[in-house]
């Protein structure tokens, strides 16, 4: 007796193998009939026994095997039923070859004869042009239906087969995820998640070219009002230094001509006009000494009204510095709230699909 296998799905979707035994294993292990090296079919193997027109499925390997709902797969299965390794790998059905079919045969690849008395030799499908059957007319990977869900439990299962401690465990978890992205992800899939990271990177450059530019504006306002500030004080100080010079020279002339007054007056041939003239010169020294008196209380009053305009324009560039700050914050939290809530939608998206894959009944095919 001899059995057939023909596949529905995977990368050797549409090849078929003929076996002159009645009793097969086919899977991901180095002691097998025919090897599958699916992403889905990693560590399992099925048991295939023909007894008569009759087929027993039974799962083996390191891992278990999940096949139409049944977990593990150990039962009698019907001609064209099918088959599939765990939840998303490919699916192949079991035919009943021909009556003179005495080795294997394959259609798509030529494969070496086997005698019946050696052991059994493992088939190994012929290699393909890279890219020829390994994608569908949409350009992704046939793995079937793999999502995010199925990778985060796949490789939750692995870290759990793990000895060691937490740590461990957790390695071998993010080391699995990646691998299981990288290897099973759909074109798609990595786009999205390509233009998802490149999104975010925009956003930090723009946030810290931003934040650069407001810290070298506030910087450059905060330099120009204080060397205005240095400015201001230093004109605002000759001028008083020179008004209280002219103030001093005043009030000495004063007192020259008062006492020169009253040395005239006390001396008997002063004359009228001479004592006239020095009260004169000492009515001009006394009303520019009022004068000066004036002029430094304007500039007093100018230098305060300076300094409280300096500094209310400081007040303002901190607090306009502080609600700058407030807002970046704010922006920033903005950022990550947003990247919670797409991480939140890709993970129940994940989850749906996975819901949606598990209720979907996979039907066997005709009978040939």
């Amino acid at each position: 007796m001899a059995i057939k296998v023909r596949f529905l799905s995977g990368t050797m979707e549409g090849r078929e193998f003929t076996f002159p035994s009645d009793d097969i294993r086919i899977g991901d292990d180095t002691q097998v009939d025919l090897r599958v090296t699916d992403g889905g079919a990693r560590n399992r193997v099925i048991e295939v026994t023909r007894e008569g027109g009759r087929y027993h499925a039974r799962s083996s390997g390191d891992r278990e095997l999940s096949a139409q709902g049944e977990l593990p797969l150990d039962r009698e299965v019907a001609v064209g039923e099918e088959l599939r390794f765990g939840a998303w790998g490919p699916i192949f059905v079991l035919e009943t070859p021909p009556a003179n079919a005495a080795a294997p045969e394959q259609r798509t690849a030529p494969i070496p004869k086997m005698a019946v008395a050696e052991p059994p030799t493992v088939v190994e499908p012929a290699p393909e042009p890279k890219g020829a059957s390994l994608l569908t007319p949409s350009g992704e990977r046939p793995v079937g239906p793999k999502t995010v869900h199925m990778m985060i439990q796949d490789a939750l299962g692995k870290a759990r087969e793990t000895e060691g401690g937490a740590l461990s465990r957790s390695s071998v978890f993010v080391r699995e995820l990646i691998t299981e992205t990288i290897q099973n992800a759909t074109r798609s899939l990595k786009i999205g998640l390509a233009l998802l990271v490149a999104a975010i990177v925009i956003l930090a450059i723009v946030l810290v070219w931003n934040i650069r530019a407001t810290d070298r504006s506030i910087g450059a306002a905060q330099k120009a009002a204080a060397e205005k500030i240095e400015t201001t004080k230093t004109e605002l100080s000759g001028q008083l230094e020179t008004l209280k010079s002219e103030r001093d020279a005043l009030a000495k002339e004063t007192e020259t001509v008062t006492a020169r007054i009253g040395e005239l007056e006390k001396g008997a041939g002063a004359s009228q006009a001479e004592v006239s003239s020095l009260k004169r010169q000492l009515k001009d020294a006394d009303t520019k000494r009022r004068d000066l008196e004036a002029r430094m209380a304007k500039t007093l009053d100018a230098i305060e009204k300076d300094r409280a305009a300096l500094s209310a324009k400081v007040e303002k560039m901190e607090r306009e510095q502080a609600e700058e700050l407030a807002r970046r914050k704010a922006e920033e939290q903005r950022l990550r709230e947003e990247q919670a809530a797409r991480e939140a939608a890709e993970r129940q998206r994940a989850e749906e699909e996975a819901r949606a894959a598990a209720a979907t009944p996979v039907s066997p095919a005709p009978p040939k």
